[in-house]
């Protein structure tokens, strides 16, 4: 299953999905983010447009799978639509730098943690 929502940072609303692959959607829930990789280009699935880019999640049990889910990340919604588990930003390159510009934003005013 993909769910197709939106996540709120720095003020600015951005559409994302997650799913469709691996072990479906993110699990429901509270997540601390901190910073991964800035700039990335080493997997097409978090790439769109020329811009990359991966912020982590804290890891998370599923009950939909009983395990703790793991290596999860924030990242553009590259490749084909969806994810494995990870928010998959929507949107043009213009989106994913205001994107990354306002997470990186967050995580500075908020000592590294979001």
């Amino acid at each position: 299953m993909t769910a197709a929502i939106t996540i709120t940072v720095n003020g600015h609303t951005y559409s994302f999905k997650s799913g469709g692959a691996g072990k479906g959607n993110l699990p429901k829930g509270k997540y601390d983010v901190t910073a991964h990789r800035n700039s990335r280009f080493d997997k097409p699935s978090m790439v769109r447009d020329g811009v990359g880019y991966s912020f982590a999640l804290s890891n998370k049990y599923d009950a939909r799978v009983g395990a703790t889910r793991s290596e999860l990340r924030i990242h553009p919604d590259g490749g084909r639509p969806g994810t494995i588990g990870c928010i998959g930003i929507q949107g043009n390159r213009a989106t994913q730098n205001a994107f990354r510009n306002d997470m990186n934003a967050e995580l500075r005013r908020n000592g590294g943690h979001y």
